[in-house]
């Protein structure tokens, strides 16, 4: 992501290191500390050149302009995402726990170590490669937690709230889908999907419906084929018209960097199109039609 500073409240748009040298004074008029926006600039200098499954679970024109366009980010913006670093502390002390050493194996020649952690598949970076009409389109994802022996997938969220009834939102369903397909993909076996809510005040446990095979292929080709060929051809997709297409983050999820080139390809757009369409009603564009029917 192509943020190159943060939109502060009380100086306006700061560069990274800026907005860090002025947190390490501990006279900052924010509430944000540096150990704070520490992590957070780390998180956002990490260059994005590969395609990862939480891509695909978004609007796909936010992800482009984002790869795209220089702007400043606020830091309550990023404060949501910083939050889900919460989950890799949970993780990180089941990291710990699973390097203890279970059984020591006489192998002869050597010793063989049993850790605990044979059972567990922890923050680990998964790939694969889906193969659409001839064309390879990588694509990666790093899932939370694996229990092997269970051949349960778990997923950690923090939320706002979370969910009123017994099962995860929907793009999360999507989400830990696509991370039970890489898995397969990685001949890791997944026969359950959990995810995990936290919010302020509890935590709520929910099973994800697991789909079919077909049902996620055709979302990969909806989805990561068309991200791809933006990404390879330099182009913006459309907007998206439906709210499980990434609809959805137009209410709060896009700064006013993107929001104002998505409103002007918008405005192009939709001059472009009645201007295709006044063409097609003209004599002369519907004898172009005529022709390349009859042909």
């Amino acid at each position: 992501m192509p943020a190159v500073g943060f939109m502060c409240e009380k100086k306006g748009p700061v560069s990274f290191d800026d907005c860090l040298a002025c947190a390490a004074t501990w006279k900052q008029d924010c509430d944000f500390t540096y150990p704070m926006i520490q992590q957070m600039v780390a998180g956002l200098r990490r260059e994005r050149h590969t395609v990862t499954m939480t891509n695909l679970t978004g609007c796909l024109r936010k992800e482009i302009l984002a790869r795209k366009l220089d702007y400043y980010i606020p830091l309550a913006e990023e404060y949501w995402r910083f939050r889900g670093t919460i989950t890799h502390e949970i993780l990180a002390g089941l990291k710990a726990d699973a390097l203890q050493v279970t059984e020591m194996i006489d192998r002869g020649n050597r010793t063989e170590l049993k850790f605990k952690g044979n059972d567990y598949l922890i923050e680990k970076r998964l790939h694969m490669t889906f193969v659409h009409e001839g064309e390879e389109y990588p694509v990666s994802g790093q899932v939370d937690l694996v229990v092997k022996p269970e051949r349960r997938l778990v997923d950690w969220k923090t939320a706002k709230s979370v969910p009123k009834y017994g099962k995860p939102y929907s793009n999360h369903t999507t989400q830990v889908n696509l991370y039970r397909r890489l898995c397969t993909e990685n001949e890791i076996d997944i026969d359950a999907l959990e995810v995990v809510y936290m919010d302020m005040t509890q935590c709520k446990r929910t099973e994800a419906i697991i789909w079919p095979i077909k049902r996620v292929n055709q979302f990969l080709i909806d989805r990561l084929v068309p991200l791809w060929k933006a990404i390879r051809t330099n182009t913006i997709p459309r907007k998206p018209t439906k709210r499980d297409d990434g609809l959805w983050m137009c209410e709060n999820y896009c700064n006013n960097v993107i929001t104002d080139e998505c409103t002007r390809l918008v405005r192009t757009e939709v001059e472009a199109d009645i201007l295709r369409q006044k063409c097609t009603m003209c004599p002369a564009g519907q004898r172009r039609n005529s022709r390349s029917m009859r042909w």
